[in-house]
């Protein structure tokens, strides 16, 4: 682009020029590539007058609600607008630092962490007695953590954080489809009240939807859902957290896709052991108009595989499979939702992937599902599974993963998983407890 601006200025003979074009494009957004070329006779004065360009430039990104990142990195022109963009979240990437790097010898200024560096607290006595903290908004909560702080305590040792009652539900927003929600929230309840504005949380598993907010986004499920193409994000946008110091922040609104921080990975999946969600603004999605059901025989478990990661390949997704393995065939019941024109064509998509594998239409009718925990499983896992017998339930589908239900190998989605070696090494980093220690 900046070639292209360039040759604008030699063509028409003026003396600067601005392009603009989007670049890396990922779904959930794209990159606004500016370009600016000028030229003068003093340099002293091209200099400052590029650097104030900066200022302006980025002070105008972040005021829209951009974040700062670059492919290639923040770098120091602009560690201190990143600083911004990040807002109350830069003290969760601070504490990061501190913790990994306590003598910044990493980058240093990089990412302009270096002023807001926590500092371990002297703490002049401990309480006797755990206690327990049941706020009802995020205000209410800070007034609490100062009172707490003020005589030694910390959260994770000292305090419990119940979130049941930070049950806010903000009015959805109609042009970006999204909505702010307290961690108390069950998701049952908000798809619930999603469905009377024409809104929905999408394709998640039915024990996922029994879960607080909270405990979808922090625990194994790591807040994610199925979306086209055979790939996972997560349901929120926008994460508010907590550390155990009690610091209280969020991340930025707009979508993290390029080279910069991703603080969410802090407590998405996290198990609480780096930080509390308190809340988040959550991605919906348009209610379906149609909801349908279409059963089709395989005349093996490799037809059957190869049919679902080709038609996860190609946008369907799928809210779930109910598979059946009898007499050498397998017997699947597929269950999809959309619009009446986008249900159409992914039937007609199926039948015919279905047709290429030497499939064929089956009865219809509905199956019960199996009782047991879910699993978040390999398509390796599945496969071993049913070349026996049995009775599955696939959730959650991607081209690398699948959540199922039935005797099926897999990491089980209702306890944390274990602290790792790796976690215990990262811990011995973290001497004043920042993170909040062991688990």
């Amino acid at each position: 682009a900046a070639h292209s601006a360039e040759t604008i200025c030699i063509i028409t003979g003026i003396r600067s020029c601005l392009s603009c074009h989007f670049s890396h494009a990922y779904a959930d957004g794209c990159s606004l590539y500016f370009s600016f070329v000028g030229s003068g006779d003093d340099e002293a004065d091209m200099e400052a007058r590029y650097q104030q360009l900066w200022r302006v430039a980025l002070a105008a990104a972040v005021g829209a609600g951009g974040n700062v990142s670059h492919h290639h990195g923040v770098g120091l022109l602009k560690a201190r607008a990143l600083q911004v963009s990040l807002g109350d979240a830069r003290f969760a990437l601070a504490a990061l630092k501190a913790v990994l790097d306590p003598d910044h010898v990493l980058n240093p200024g990089k990412l302009g962490t270096e002023p807001d560096r926590p500092a371990a607290r002297e703490v002049p006595r401990r309480p006797q007695r755990p206690e327990v903290l049941t706020p009802g908004s995020t205000r209410e909560l800070t007034q609490q953590l100062h009172s707490l702080a003020d005589r030694g305590a910390r959260l994770g040792g000292d305090v419990r954080l119940d979130r049941s009652r930070l049950t806010q539900v903000e009015p959805a927003r109609d042009r970006s489809m999204t909505v702010d929600v307290g961690a108390g929230v069950r998701l049952a309840e908000l798809d619930a009240r999603l469905r009377e504005v024409g809104l929905t949380l999408g394709p998640l598993t039915p024990a996922a939807m029994r879960l607080p907010l909270a405990e979808f986004l922090e625990g194994p499920y790591a807040g994610l859902r199925s979306i086209p193409m055979g790939r996972l994000e997560p349901i929120c946008t926008r994460v508010e957290g907590m550390l155990h110091d009690g610091r209280l922040w969020q991340t930025p609104l707009a979508p993290r896709s390029a080279a910069g921080p991703d603080l969410s990975a802090l407590l998405l999946g996290a198990h609480g052991r780096l930080g509390l969600v308190t809340g988040a603004t959550v991605r919906c999605l348009p209610l379906p108009e149609r909801d349908v059901r279409a059963t089709f025989s395989f005349p093996s478990v490799n037809a059957f595989l190869s049919t679902v990661q080709r038609v996860l390949a190609e946008g369907m997704v799928p809210l779930r499979i109910h598979v059946d393995t009898t007499a050498g065939r397998v017997l699947a019941q597929w269950r999809w939702a959309g619009s009446v024109g986008g249900v159409e064509r992914d039937r007609e998509l199926l039948g015919r992937l279905v047709d290429g594998a030497g499939g064929r239409a089956a009865g219809e009718g509905e199956r019960e599902p199996p009782v047991a925990v879910e699993h978040e499983s390999t398509w390796a896992a599945v496969r071993e599974a049913l070349s026996q017998p049995t009775t599955l339930q696939l959730f959650r589908l991607s081209l690398t993963t699948v959540v199922a239900r039935g005797d099926v190998a897999g990491v089980p989605l209702d306890a944390p998983t274990p602290w790792s070696s790796l976690g215990g090494r990262l811990l011995a980093l973290d001497p004043n407890s920042i993170f909040g220690g062991a688990p």
